[in-house]
């Protein structure tokens, strides 16, 4: 299942409205696509918040006051009394229903205003930078990945991705995973000669990237403007390619970093998202 096709299904499946072996089947798409998990997550939080608003309370003289300010119509008199309660009755509950969709509407639709938001997703790889990639990389606690072979990556993310195991000069791919930051996807490849290692992040240009309080050089590649920052540690490059942020962090030589970015600019060029 790709996730375009789980994502038709995302509302089913959050309401118990698949049948069983539909269900089986997005949920082992859940388990193996953090992206999706997360909108999925995402829907159950909203429903949530949604029946935890109070209920108000229907004061009990309320079909007396409704009755009482109702004006009597001329074929009043040929409707029997217990008749124009349930009608009346029936009326009310028509008014509520509509009080509470206006209610809805303010509390939630476009231009109204809300409480703070939760702070929005941010890759910092400053101390990469810093101390260069650890043994042991994972880019941060608030990522969730699970591995996914290199040539499939991309049919779980919406973005296009460079799917070649070979990048530059000796550098080949050892491990590739999918996440998520927030509601963001996110795709990072190993690469690895010898005693050197880089890492590949790509992502879709929503995600905010930074380098701390490094200086940011904008250096042409081609016909492209990268942004290329020197840690103490490593070099890093952040561009952007047809709907696709790719940032490479990790080489120590720049005139190699830059060989790596024309690498990737190659592939990706002319792709369409």
């Amino acid at each position: 299942m790709t996730c375009a096709e789980c994502e038709l299904l995302i509302g089913l499946f959050a309401d118990g409205e698949l049948k069983p072996e539909r269900k089986a089947t997005v949920s082992a798409h859940f388990a193996g696509c953090p992206a999706c998990a997360a909108k999925l997550t995402a829907i159950r939080e909203l429903g949530d918040a949604v029946r935890a608003l109070p209920v108000p309370a229907v004061p009990a003289d309320l079909w007396n006051c409704i009755a009482e300010q109702t004006p009597v119509s001329p074929i009043a008199g040929k409707i029997r009394p217990w008749r124009r309660v349930a009608l009346l009755r029936v009326a009310a509950v028509a008014a509520l229903v509509l009080v509470a969709i206006y209610t809805g509407w303010l509390a939630f639709g476009p231009g109204t205003p809300r409480g703070p938001s939760p702070a929005p997703a941010l890759v910092d790889l400053a101390p990469i930078l810093e101390k260069g990639i650890p043994v042991n990389f994972n880019a941060g606690g608030e990522f969730k990945f699970v591995a996914a072979p290199l040539d499939k990556a991309e049919q779980q993310v919406t973005f296009r991705v460079f799917d070649k195991p070979h990048l530059t000069d000796g550098f080949m791919a050892q491990q590739c995973r999918v996440g998520c930051c927030g509601m963001h996807a996110i795709v990072q490849t190993e690469y690895r000669r010898d005693q050197d290692h880089c890492v590949m992040f790509q992502y879709p240009r929503e995600l905010p990237v930074t380098f701390g309080d490094a200086t940011v050089e904008s250096v042409a590649v081609g016909e492209k403007t990268v942004k290329v920052v020197q840690g103490k540690a490593c070099w890093a490059a952040s561009w952007q390619i047809n709907g696709t942020a790719v940032t490479i962090i990790g080489p120590r030589d720049r005139a190699e970093l830059l060989r790596m970015v024309a690498k990737v600019e190659q592939s990706l060029e002319g792709t369409k998202q």
